[in-house]
């Protein structure tokens, strides 16, 4: 059978299943529930309604994500301690009408459990390798195709892995969180643990129970570990919000105008051959090797020396027809756009401005590391190594407010301090995977930091 045969009967069970419960008043109400169970701690925290928190995720455009979670949560619980979850009431009722693939899935599901991942590494496209987080087991290899474009590693994964055929795979739910934010939910689990081991010991104390259960850790291990669901979603529910709703900060570029992406397109009069000898002829344009794409430095590329950080005032690509400049101000593009054509002349035609949503796209210069189109030459990925190594060589002696003001190397110098440092380099390790340049290589300051056991 085809994958997209199989996918096909996958996608129709969880379509009939979510039909079923519509058309259940008392299965319905039961999923009304557990929407307000899960939103009702989170708006309480942000001081807004549920209904006012839900719209803001859904206009954002999230709201598949919390439906699929909450109704796995849903469909998987037992309610009032009766023998069937949802699932298995659908399974015994309409289950005959689903192929087996689909029927084997819903039953994954019911069999499985909401764990907090950490991602050590990802194959875009094809699979994700994930551990509990906090441990260092040996990962497993999850085979994920559309999540996978989107997810980094060390980021946290509140996900369900199921194996299904001999494959480990997701389910439909899966909420990926920052480091940082993955430390948080360990943070409170751990604060329920330690409360649920107060309670007993206060119970002993006040003569209510003669003596703390053998297994008593255990079962608050328990206790801990059944608020995983909700404290996964509540903390990632009120990072998304927050995300959503911070405050876009005003930008500006080296010369003081507000940062908008901009390009500015030229049609091409002449041969592409005498526009490119032109272009070479202008001397702070650097060509990216053979390619005929320039960047436009402050003064002339030959001047910039190896390592050297510099603005960037924009980049120029020669099409079939085209020759686009790319600026990060409406002022720089007609600056440099009337420049560029006075110095063109007649080989090129009357131009074209555009202006980007400028959503994203935050900086303020461009330092010559950040410049994506040096990463079509040996020698462009070359400066944008040894500018990044200056960089971080560096960042290891100064203080990190993500450390209290500490430098890496002091909280590395101290065991009590490790899992800060360690938590900070997962930090900037799965952001500088979200760039459009090349991924570094961190491993030498894990190395440099004596950290490696814990990667």
């Amino acid at each position: 059978m085809s994958n997209r045969k199989q996918r096909k009967e996958i996608d129709k069970a969880v379509r009939n299943i979510i039909n079923f419960a519509n058309h259940q008043p008392e299965w319905q109400q039961r999923l009304d529930d557990m929407f307000s169970q899960m939103f009702s701690p989170a708006a309480q925290t942000l001081g807004i309604e549920e209904d006012e928190l839900l719209v803001e995720i859904q206009d954002a455009g999230y709201g598949h994500m919390v439906f699929g979670y909450i109704f796995e949560e849903f469909s998987t619980a037992l309610w009032n301690n009766e023998e069937l979850s949802f699932i298995d009431e659908y399974l015994k009722r309409r289950g005959w009408r689903e192929a087996p693939r689909g029927r084997r899935y819903l039953h994954a599901i019911n069999d499985s459990e909401m764990r907090l991942w950490e991602i050590t590494d990802v194959k875009p496209g094809l699979y994700a390798e994930v551990r509990p987080y906090g441990s260092t087991e040996t990962p497993i290899r999850v085979a994920e195709k559309s999540a996978t474009e989107s997810l980094h590693k060390w980021q946290g994964l509140a996900g369900r892995v199921i194996k299904l055929d001999n494959t480990l795979m997701f389910t439909g739910a899966l909420l990926p969180l920052p480091p940082a934010e993955a430390e948080h939910v360990q943070r409170v689990l751990d604060k329920t643990k330690e409360g649920a081991v107060t309670l007993l010991h206060q119970l002993l104390e006040n003569g209510e129970i003669d003596a703390l259960p053998d297994n008593y850790k255990q079962q608050a291990e328990d206790e801990a570990h059944s608020h995983l669901p909700e404290v996964l979603f509540r903390i990632w529910i009120i990072y998304l919000y927050q995300a959503i709703n911070r405050t876009m900060p005003i930008v500006k570029n080296r010369d003081g105008e507000a940062f908008q992406p901009t390009k500015v397109r030229f049609p091409i009069k002449a041969s592409s051959e005498e526009l490119i000898l032109a272009l070479d002829d202008i001397p702070a344009l650097d060509r990216n090797g053979d390619e005929p794409v320039w960047t436009w430095f402050l003064y002339a590329a030959a001047d910039l020396k190896e390592g050297e950080s510099t603005s960037i005032l924009g980049h120029l690509f020669l099409q079939e027809k085209t020759l686009i400049l790319e600026v990060n101000s409406s002022e720089r593009a007609q600056r440099y756009g009337q420049w560029l054509a006075e110095k063109l002349g007649n080989l090129v035609g009357k131009s074209l401005t555009m202006h980007e949503k400028m959503t994203k796209k935050i900086g303020n210069t461009e330092p010559i590391g950040s410049s994506m189109h040096l990463n079509h030459t040996e020698e462009g990925q070359n400066l944008i190594k040894v500018h990044l190594d200056k960089h971080y060589r560096q960042t290891l002696d100064e203080p990190i407010p993500m450390l209290n003001n500490k430098t890496p190397r002091e909280c590395a110098a101290h065991p009590k301090l490790h899992k800060n440092v360690i938590l900070w380099l997962k930090h900037i390790e799965s952001e500088s995977t979200k760039a459009p340049s090349q991924a570094y290589d961190f491993s030498w300051m894990w190395e440099d930091l004596n950290l490696v056991k814990y990667k």
